[in-house]
């Protein structure tokens, strides 16, 4: 018994661990999308800088969503008694929607005029934010939450994975 606990507690930081790097090397690499501008002849360093709005814009959002779903990941993580081959699934498929976030981010960033650029991704931030959503009531229906946590909790947890996916699907017509 004291053997399964340990090893539950090990893939339960794992998880954890694996889940922090590839938030942080996500919000890092978002940081790329914004490169140094080349200069015209005769254009000025602040003109070349001023023209990259959009990038600057763009890393800022996705920095911000990112490190949101950073924070509902985290309070998910907190209220867990530990994790199971169902709910590290759901995490690995939730992982790879935060990170492949850089490469929307950066369509967004060159080409933000163009309505594919804003569904891309805004399309990617609902599938992550349900996905998280999802990773929440899969924890709860598999008694994996801490008794601490009521259904009335529950519910306020699934509130900023909902509003994203709302800001972000309303997006998409505008």
């Amino acid at each position: 018994m004291e053997d399964d606990e340990r090893a539950g507690q090990a893939g339960f930081g794992r998880t954890l661990a694996l889940s922090d790097g590839i938030f942080a090397i996500a919000m890092t690499l978002v940081a790329f999308q914004i490169q140094a501008p080349t200069l015209g002849h005769g254009q000025s360093l602040a003109h070349a800088l001023a023209s990259q709005g959009d990038s600057y814009y763009v890393f800022a959002l996705t920095f911000f969503v990112i490190g949101a779903f950073w924070m509902g990941h985290h309070r998910l993580y907190a209220r867990l008694k530990r994790v199971d081959d169902r709910l590290m699934s759901i995490n690995l498929l939730f992982l790879a929607g935060i990170a492949i976030l850089p490469f929307p981010s950066g369509v967004l960033g060159r080409f933000g005029g163009q309505s594919v650029a804003v569904i891309l991704y805004a399309s990617n931030m609902i599938v992550v934010g349900a996905l998280l959503g999802y990773m929440t009531l899969a924890a709860r229906s598999r008694h994996l939450i801490l008794p601490s946590m009521d259904e009335a909790a529950v519910r306020r947890a699934l509130w900023p994975s909902g509003l994203l996916i709302v800001l972000f699907a309303a997006s998409i017509p505008v």
